[in-house]
């Protein structure tokens, strides 16, 4: 599990909407976020959810 406190309640909404849309099972709570992978993803899945992150996360952070 992965857990994290995000700048706000707008933004922590803005990217489980993002996450979500890309097909992403994640949740989040006002501006706390959280990611359960399940046991059974692989290396390569992992990177590319981590991938997909990164690049909203640095949308975010552009944005304000």
């Amino acid at each position: 599990m992965f857990a994290g406190e995000l700048a706000s309640e707008q933004v922590g909404d803005e990217i489980y909407d993002e996450l979500i849309e890309k097909g992403y099972i994640v949740c989040n709570r006002g501006s706390l976020f959280r990611i359960d992978p399940p046991l059974t993803i692989s290396e390569d899945e992992f990177g590319e959810f981590i991938d997909a992150f990164r690049v909203i996360i640095a949308s975010k952070k552009n944005a304000t």
